[in-house]
């Protein structure tokens, strides 16, 4: 208890004012000096304190995949496609493979009862896409509309467009001249939805069926059947100024890879923008490619690779912004989700 009072009598012999902080040589040594096995202790504890910090704070990704058929997924991945500005994360990687895509991570598997948990751990902030692997050639893969042009915003890709609008696009892009022999727009979305859309039901009318793409063969501008800029939308508050649509472009005929690979095709998937621009909408000339593949034909017609916007457009804010995505494996026999199929 004579601590303070010769502690404040040090004060006083040293002229130390109230105001100021005294300096070692007055401060009293209450404790003897720690050993060197103390500090290793003391160490030890911080680095697991702060290994423990930063598992409560990262960011885990759940998937878990219900329904019949989920057992034919074997790997689950992420793809970090877009940064924030929409540019692309990775160059283009012209000589991947259908089956071995860029994947940024790998989840691991945890079977519980009728579902499969896939769990990714310390993911870091960004917007991702998930990548399933399964037998019998199938991938799935997520993905968003990235912006196109500069400035653009991203659009989620699980949103439609009008039925005209989709219409006008399909017809738009069937009657125009590729390079490719199968041009198809799998969805096609804008960002403008009522409040009574429901997501599913949403992302059930973004989708651009065979038979839609069939009857719209059958319309010619040239012969004055319907006006090229009559998109079905007269009340210019519903008209959107930007429309988008993921594209699938084969090329299963003769190319010029056939002294390179006997029976070469190519396949790639694109985002493409439509603008509105002087009384009618107009396809930009950039483009987003997400992924350009070079292969057999014969083994490209074996592949069943789908595009589900269910599982794609995953943004991480933060460390700690963790979640669950409920998804069921759909019936692939119903052809429900659009895509390449054999």
């Amino acid at each position: 208890m004579e601590i303070f009072p010769r502690f404040w009598d040090r004060i006083s012999r040293n002229r130390v004012s109230p105001g100021m902080v005294p300096s070692l040589s007055i401060i009293p040594k209450m404790t003897k000096p720690m050993g060197i096995a103390s500090v290793r202790v003391v160490l030890i504890l911080l680095l697991l304190a702060n290994v423990a910090s930063r598992e409560l704070c990262a960011a885990d990704l759940v998937l878990e995949i219900l329904g019949a058929g989920r057992e034919r997924i074997e790997r689950v991945g992420l793809i970090h496609r877009w940064d924030a500005d929409g540019n692309a994360v990775k160059p283009l990687d012209t000589k991947q493979k259908i089956e071995s895509p860029a994947l940024d991570q790998v989840a691991e598997r945890a079977a519980s009862g009728g579902t499969d948990r896939w769990v990714f751990h310390n993911l870091k902030p960004g917007r991702y896409d998930l990548v399933l692997l399964g037998t019998d050639h199938l991938r799935m893969d997520g993905y968003g509309y990235p912006p196109v042009l500069e400035f653009d915003p991203f659009m989620s890709a699980v949103s439609a467009t009008q039925p005209a609008l989709r219409a006008w696009v399909a017809n738009d892009i069937v009657r125009s001249r590729h390079y490719e022999n199968i041009v198809r727009p799998l969805t096609v979305g804008d960002a403008v939805q009522g409040p009574e859309d429901e997501p599913k039901r949403v992302y059930e009318n973004a989708k651009v069926t065979s038979a839609e793409l069939e009857s719209q063969r059958k319309v010619r501008f040239e012969e004055g059947e319907v006006d090229e800029f009559d998109d079905g939308t007269e009340d210019s508050s519903t008209r959107p100024e930007v429309i988008r649509t993921l594209v699938m472009l084969v090329r299963d005929e003769a190319t010029s890879y056939e002294g390179e690979m006997p029976g070469a095709a190519t396949i790639r998937h694109e985002v493409w923008q439509y603008s509105y621009h002087y009384g009618g909408y107009q396809k930009e000339k950039r483009t987003r490619v997400f992924d350009r593949v070079i292969l057999p034909r014969d083994e490209l017609r074996r592949w069943t690779w789908l595009w589900d916007a269910r599982l794609g457009d995953i943004v991480v804010e933060s460390e700690g912004d963790s979640r669950t995505i409920r998804w069921t494996m759909p019936d692939l026999q119903k052809r429900e989700i659009p895509g390449l199929y054999p």
